[in-house]
C-alpha cells in the first residue's frame, strides 16, 4: 500500500499507529478530535464507535488482555477524559497495555474555563504513564515511545495528552520517529538459586500474567522438575487446570491458610511475572517464607513489594524460563512427579471438603444448581475459548466453578473490579483473536450499566454469545446484606423486557434451556450478539441465613450491645 499523504498533525499521529501496527482503536469522536477520525477515515485502521469513553478503554482492555498487544481508545478533554478514568484505573490495577489518545483542556489563561480538568495529574495518580505533546516535531516520536512505555518494562497505561492545535497544523516538519526497540535485559540466574531447584523435593511455580506470553515454557519447566503451579486470577489457564500439578484455587475465595500450610511444607516458592496484589494473594493473607521465595519480574518495581524475596531477579518470564530450561535440563533434576501428583490430590480433597458454599448460592431455574449450570457452560466451550465476565456474584461463580483450559482462557477485572467492564471487554477480545471464541458472561445489573454495547457488537457484526444470568438483583451486593443484616436495601432492579431491549439494538435473545451448550454454539455462528438469558432463583438456604441474621439482631437490640461484648470475652 502507498505510503499514506501527510497534511496534518493528525495525519502524523495515525500514520504512526499504522506503523506500528495498530489493527483497531476504540472510541468516539467529539468537537476537539475531528481532525483525528478524519485521518483515522482514510486510514487501514478500523475504527469502532462506542457509548462512551468508559466502555472504549474496557474494550481496548479485552484487547490487550486476549491478544497480549498494546490498545488503543480515542476521546475528548475534559468530561470524555472523566469517562475513562475507570478503564485506565482498571489498566493499571491489572497491568495492562492500555493507550489513551486525548485532547489536552484548552488553557487560555481564564479561570473556570470551559470543560478544564487536571487531567496529567489525575492520569500520574492513577499509575498511567503520560506523553505530552506541544511540539508539533515531536508527535511521531512521542506515539512511539508511548508504544515502547506501554509495552516493555511491564505492562501498563500510557496517555498521549496532546494540544488539539497539533493535530490540526499543516505546517510543520515532523520528525522521522521509530518504533523503540526493547533492549533485552541481561539474565542472571544465582547458581545457589538454579541448586535449590534441582535439589527440592517439593517446589512450586506461582504464576502471573507475565507468564501468558509464554505458556508451553512453564508447563516444560513443571514437567521438568515436578513443580507444582499456583497461579494468580489473571493468570488461570496458563497452565490447563486438569493438569495433574496444577494446584487449581480461587485466591480470591477459597481457604488460603490450607494454601499456606501446603506452601510451608515446599522448599523453594519460584513467583513468575505476578506482583503480590489484594487478590493475588487473598486479601495479603497468603504467607510465603523469605528464604525460599524467588520474585521474577520484568517490572523491578514490584519486586520484593509486600513479599521480601530472598532471590530478587529482574528479568521477563519467557528469558527466565528459557535460561533456567537450558541449565536445569543439564542437571538432569531426580525430582519424581509423583509425589507432588499425590500432594495435589491431597490438597483438592481437603480444600473440597473445608469449601463453604457461597452464602444463599442462586439455583438454575427448574434446571439445577450453578455447578450443573457450569458443566453445561464448559461443554458449550471449546478448549481454547476466552470467557470474559464482569464484575458481581457470576465472576464468584465462574471461579468457582468454571475450568480454564487454555492461556488468557479467563478474563475478568482482577483489582480494581470495575462493574460494567464484562460485556465491553468481550467486544474487544473478539475483535482482537478471530481465530478464538469468545463469550462474556455478566448480570443483569451490569447489562443494564453498559448494554447499549450491544448495539456496537451488531453493527460490527461480531459472533458473540452474551450470557446474561438474571436474578433481578445487584445480587453480590444483597446477598451481603442479606448475611450481615438479614434485610436488603437499593439492590432491587426494575423490571424490563430483556427480549425487547436486545432486539431493539440488534441482538438475538434466547432463555437458556437444558440445552444450553448447543445454543452457545448456535450463537457463535450468529454475525452479531446474541443474548442468553440464565434466570437465576434463590436457594432455600437464602431465607435461613436471613432469618438467623434477623433473629440475632433482635437479640443483640433487645439486650444491649454491652452485653453481647461482655458474653464473648466470658467465652
Amino acid at each position: 500500500m502507498a505510503k499514506r499523504k501527510i497534511t496534518n498533525g493528525a495525519d502524523v499521529l495515525v500514520s504512526a499507529l499504522e506503523e506500528l501496527g495498530v489493527r483497531c482503536v476504540f472510541g468516539l469522536p467529539g468537537t476537539q478530535n475531528v481532525a483525528l477520525f478524519e485521518s483515522l477515515r482514510s486510514s487501514r485502521i478500523r475504527v469502532v464507535l462506542t457509548t462512551s469513553e468508559t466502555t472504549a478503554g474496557f474494550m481496548a482492555n479485552g484487547w490487550f488482555r486476549a491478544s497480549g498487544q498494546p490498545s488503543v481508545f480515542v476521546g475528548i478533554a475534559g468530561p470524555g477524559f472523566a469517562w475513562a478514568i475507570p478503564p485506565l484505573a482498571e489498566a493499571a490495577l491489572d497491568s495492562a497495555a492500555v493507550i489513551l489518545i486525548t485532547p489536552k483542556p484548552l488553557d487560555r489563561g481564564f479561570k473556570y474555563d470551559l470543560q478544564t480538568l487536571a487531567q496529567e495529574d489525575i492520569a500520574t495518580s492513577l499509575g498511567c504513564v503520560v506523553r505530552s505533546i506541544t511540539d508539533p516535531g515531536t508527535l511521531r516520536t512521542e506515539v512511539f515511545d508511548a508504544w515502547s512505555a506501554a509495552s516493555t518494562g511491564g505492562p501498563r497505561p500510557v496517555v498521549i495528552h496532546v494540544d488539539s492545535e497539533v493535530l490540526d497544523l499543516d505546517d510543520f516538519n515532523a520528525q522521522s520517529g521509530t518504533q523503540g526497540v526493547a533492549q533485552p535485559v541481561e539474565i542472571s540466574v544465582p547458581d545457589d538459586l538454579i541448586a535449590r531447584l534441582v535439589q527440592a523435593e517439593r517446589p512450586v511455580i506461582m504464576a502471573g500474567a507475565g507468564t501468558l506470553p509464554c505458556p508451553e515454557l512453564v508447563t516444560q519447566l513443571i514437567d521438568l522438575t515436578g513443580a507444582v503451579i499456583i497461579t494468580t486470577p489473571t493468570a488461570r489457564g496458563v497452565v490447563r487446570e486438569d493438569h495433574p500439578l496444577c494446584l487449581r484455587l480461587d485466591l480470591m475465595r477459597d481457604r488460603v491458610d490450607i494454601l499456606n500450610d501446603f506452601l510451608e511444607s515446599a522448599d523453594l516458592v519460584i513467583s513468575l511475572g505476578c506482583r503480590f496484589s489484594h487478590n493475588g494473594t487473598g486479601g495479603y493473607k497468603l504467607k510465603i517464607a523469605e528464604q525460599k521465595l524467588a520474585h521474577v519480574d520484568l517490572d523491578d518495581s514490584v519486586i520484593g513489594e509486600n513479599y521480601p524475596a530472598r532471590w530478587a531477579i529482574r528479568a521477563d518470564a519467557k528469558g527466565f524460563l528459557e535460561h533456567l530450561l537450558r541449565v536445569v535440563s543439564a542437571s538432569s533434576p531426580t525430582q519424581s512427579s509423583s509425589r507432588q501428583v499425590g500432594a495435589v490430590n491431597s490438597f483438592r480433597d481437603q480444600q473440597q471438603a473445608v469449601r463453604k458454599p457461597i452464602p444463599g448460592e442462586p439455583v438454575w431455574m427448574g434446571l439445577g444448581n450453578c455447578k450443573t449450570l457450569f458443566s453445561r457452560i464448559r461443554e458449550g466451550l471449546d478448549d481454547n475459548a476466552i470467557l470474559v465476565t464482569d464484575t458481581g456474584l457470576h465472576q464468584i461463580l465462574t471461579r468457582t466453578y468454571f475450568d480454564v483450559l487454555s492461556p488468557r482462557g479467563l478474563i475478568v477485572p482482577t483489582d480494581f473490579q470495575s462493574m460494567g467492564f464484562g460485556l465491553p471487554a468481550a467486544i474487544g477480545a473478539a475483535l482482537a483473536v478471530t481465530d478464538r471464541p469468545v463469550t462474556a458472561l455478566i448480570g443483569d445489573g451490569g447489562l443494564l450499566m453498559v448494554g447499549g454495547e450491544l448495539a456496537t457488537a451488531s453493527r460490527e457484526s461480531i459472533p458473540l454469545p452474551v450470557l446474561v444470568f438474571r436474578d433481578g438483583f445487584l445480587g453480590q451486593i444483597r446477598l451481603q446484606q442479606l448475611t450481615n443484616y438479614g434485610v436488603e436495601s437499593a439492590t432491587e432492579l426494575q423490571a424490563y423486557d430483556l427480549q425487547a431491549f436486545c432486539e431493539s439494538l440488534g441482538a438475538k435473545h434466547v432463555l437458556a434451556g437444558a440445552n444450553l451448550a448447543d445454543q452457545m454454539r448456535m450463537a457463535r455462528e450468529r454475525a452479531g450478539p446474541t443474548v442468553i438469558e440464565v434466570q437465576l432463583a434463590d436457594g432455600d438456604e437464602l431465607d435461613n441465613i436471613s432469618r438467623r441474621v434477623r433473629r440475632k439482631m433482635s437479640i443483640k437490640s433487645a439486650i444491649g450491645p454491652g452485653i453481647v461484648r461482655l458474653v464473648r470475652r466470658l467465652r
